[in-house]
């Protein structure tokens, strides 16, 4: 069963989600086809109609796209432009469709596919601090 946000939860989730789409510089489009919440996908809308209350899928896909984010923060630390521009870069494991397309048209299914993608490139990767430490062993 999932909880309920209450208003000021989803109006917080609400801040995060326009300051990181920021960050990835989405469009309106590409916003609304992220969180599925429909609506008009006009290419001269400048802002999406934000729900007052984000429920259900909504919730779900927001988890994902935060820990996409905290995931692509972790594997670039000292490259934030990178991280930010993951996203929308060709990527040879989605065939040469970047994140974003995966997501746009793969729905749910693409941001889980971008989500277990950067999870495996976590497992394999070493914090900066700890590599001097791991060549000095080999």
């Amino acid at each position: 069963m999932t909880r309920k946000f209450d208003h000021a939860e989803s109006a917080a989730l609400i801040k995060q989600l326009r300051a990181l789409f920021k960050h990835w510089q989405l469009s309106p489009a590409q916003q609304l086809a992220v969180l599925a919440l429909g609506g008009s996908t006009d290419a001269v809308q400048t802002d999406i109609d934000w729900p007052s209350d984000l429920t259900g899928e909504h919730l779900m896909r927001a988890g994902h796209l935060l820990a996409i984010h905290a995931s692509l923060r972790t594997l670039f630390p000292a490259n934030p432009e990178l991280a930010y521009s993951w996203m929308q870069t060709t990527n040879n494991a989605f065939e040469g469709a970047t994140p974003l397309a995966m997501i746009e048209t793969s729905g749910m299914a693409g941001l889980l596919t971008i989500r277990a993608y950067l999870n495996r490139a976590l497992v394999k990767w070493t914090p900066p601090s700890r590599q001097k430490d791991i060549e000095f062993k080999l």
